[in-house]
């Protein structure tokens, strides 16, 4: 979607061909996202002549484009409840690949799932998270060379 100041939002296609991508999901997230969209569906029929037919994962209770003011209100209201400091909705983003790296998934993996081109980007934008695994790495060297911690 795009949306230049003064006029109603588009619906466009991605950037890139690598945005458009199919991505495995857990069990209990296509739970959650059956009963998000049983709300949303209820929320619409109520909404009766005035609600929108497109198939919005994030919108309003009528299906139209949610507000980003409104979108990025409510999740600072959210981030105040659970006890976490405010985030931008692109740092979920951003934290989805951090909790992927932290549990040791590759450099691959999670490039292919945010759908980036090449491994390298992820290690660019990502490579703070990764510093204690250098330890890790050194420990390795030093029992393949020498038997042990190194010398």
């Amino acid at each position: 979607m795009s949306r230049l100041p003064g006029c109603p939002p588009v619906l466009q296609e991605p950037k890139t061909k690598a945005s458009r991508r199919a991505i495995t999901i857990d069990p209990a997230t296509v739970a959650a996202l059956r009963r998000h969209r049983q709300r949303q569906e209820h929320e619409r029929a109520r909404a009766g002549e005035g609600r929108h037919n497109r198939d919005l994962v994030v919108g309003t209770t009528t299906g139209g484009f949610a507000d980003a003011s409104a979108l990025r209100a409510r999740l600072r209201r959210v981030a105040a409840a659970a006890g976490v400091p405010p985030i931008r909705i692109h740092d979920l983003r951003h934290t989805h690949a951090t909790i992927l790296l932290r549990q040791r998934h590759s450099v691959k993996e999670v490039a292919q799932r945010l759908g980036h081109a090449d491994a390298a980007m992820v290690l660019r934008r990502y490579a703070h998270v990764l510093p204690d695994q250098q330890e890790a790495v050194a420990r390795t060297i030093g029992r393949v060379l020498f038997g042990g911690e190194g010398p």
